[in-house]
């Protein structure tokens, strides 16, 4: 998404500049960040045996994150 904006914005060449790198890594690091703290209410909620229907979102979405950082890390960013 914020690729895109910065496409939309400031047209093919804004897309190579360093701010908008600097905002996927914050946007990066704030999403993993709160899926982690999730996962750690979601984790306390399933140990206090709180019948939450949403409960596999949060619980799910820390792992997938962080498979996301170490994927990508690994085959994509360089």
């Amino acid at each position: 998404m914020l690729f895109a904006v910065a496409e939309a914005v400031g047209g093919g060449a804004a897309t190579s500049d360093n701010w908008v790198a600097v905002l996927v890594g914050v946007g990066l690091l704030a999403g993993l960040l709160v899926s982690f703290g999730a996962f750690l209410l979601a984790a306390v909620a399933k140990v206090k045996h709180q019948p939450w229907l949403g409960l596999w979102l949060p619980l799910s979405m820390f792992p997938a994150v962080l498979a996301f950082f170490a994927l990508g890390e690994a085959l994509w960013w360089e």
